[in-house]
């Protein structure tokens, strides 16, 4: 990476991310480096973390701690069912139907999701 592209990507990061400072330690996994991930959903307030890692998502224990806090542990399909309900949902409901509800889903403003 060229030092051009990386203050490219440094800038991009600045405007479009949320930077979130760590304070939670997080519940024990099976992979150490997972865990500044469970940390980021939780302080990040995440309601879903994407993952392909069976460490995270295989780990039933895991599963029903990090549920505790609202965050769902997801595959990539599992994860694209979940934001087609989702939206579905939001469609049929009266309040929720609005355009601007609409917008804001398909713009992910109303959802934080950790990828790991």
């Amino acid at each position: 990476m060229t030092q051009v592209i990386a203050i490219h990507l440094e800038q991009q990061l600045q405007y479009r991310a949320i930077w979130i400072e760590l304070q939670t330690l997080p519940p024990n996994c099976r992979d150490p480096k997972d865990l500044v991930v469970l940390a980021r959903a939780i302080d990040g307030k995440a309601e879903i973390i994407v993952s392909a890692d069976d460490d995270l998502r295989a780990d039933d224990e895991l599963r029903a701690v990090m549920a505790t806090y609202g965050i769902r542990l997801l595959g990539v399909h599992s994860s694209l069912k979940y934001l087609d309900e989702r939206k579905r949902l939001v469609n049929q409901s009266p309040v929720l139907g609005s355009s601007v509800s609409k917008s804001l889903v398909r713009e992910g403003k109303n959802l934080k999701v950790i990828a790991a």
